[in-house]
């Protein structure tokens, strides 16, 4: 008799322990996973309180900058406000009204800040000590007559063309003959010649943008001993500044 007794006791407080076990498990895991999602809750509502502060503060720089630019602006300082709508294009490129003002900031610069000189027609390469900003668009105009003389001892291959840099003076092959042209030579000499900015087709103007910091040089695209005379008036205005 004592031994099917003690067989139901086992029985039944193996049970009972079991019955312990399944319910203290799914509310330890229950409890953790509760936990776990407060974390992230809690972390996640931390960083969105952050990322809505990010946006405050970019958005008042956008704003104080597009203020101070249209004060820049009032004042003809048109390249100091061109550069404060670009920090505002960087940050926010779909910002309302923002390519309209720099379109029209543009335009007002390019015909601004003008420069004034004379291109020799008999010389070659020739600085007009015009410094020329990366990025900033430029527009020269060019009137005048000059005769364009030559002594040459030419073969049936015509004139030919060695160089594009400053110096030798020789024509420009992929150039008109005779036309005005122009290059911009970086403040910083570079070595790889791929880097450096091509003579560009002047004429009797054009608008141009260099891609780096430079110098302005200008000369007719002729041989060297050439015996033209005249000279071009020149007017360059834009984003260029007199060199020291």
């Amino acid at each position: 008799m004592r031994k099917p007794m003690l067989a139901l006791i086992c029985l039944l407080g193996g049970c009972w322990f079991a019955a312990q076990i399944w319910l203290v498990m799914p509310t330890g895991t229950v409890s953790g996973q509760e936990k776990s999602k407060s974390k992230a809750s809690k972390k996640k509502g931390s960083t969105s309180v952050l990322d809505v502060k990010a946006n405050e503060i970019q958005d008042g720089f956008m704003k104080s900058a597009e203020e101070l630019a249209a004060e820049y602006y009032d004042l003809k300082e048109y390249d100091k406000a061109r550069t404060l709508l670009k920090s505002i294009q960087a940050l926010d490129p779909n910002r309302p009204n923002l390519d309209a003002k720099l379109k029209k900031l543009d335009d007002d610069l390019i015909g601004s800040n003008e420069i004034e000189m004379e291109v020799t027609s008999s010389r070659g390469w020739d600085t007009t000590a015009v410094m020329v900003g990366a990025g900033k668009p430029i527009r020269i105009k060019a009137v005048g007559n000059y005769k364009f003389v030559v002594s040459s001892q030419l073969t049936p291959n015509g004139f030919t063309a060695k160089s594009a840099t400053p110096t030798p003076q020789d024509l420009v092959s992929d150039l008109p003959i005779g036309a005005l042209i122009g290059i911009v030579i970086p403040t910083t000499v570079q070595q790889d010649e791929k880097k450096k900015d091509k003579p560009f087709l002047i004429g009797e103007g054009c608008d141009y943008t260099s891609q780096k910091d430079g110098v302005l040089f200008i000369r007719v695209n002729a041989p060297p001993e050439n015996k033209n005379t005249g000279k071009i008036e020149v007017t360059i205005s834009g984003g260029v500044k007199v060199g020291k």
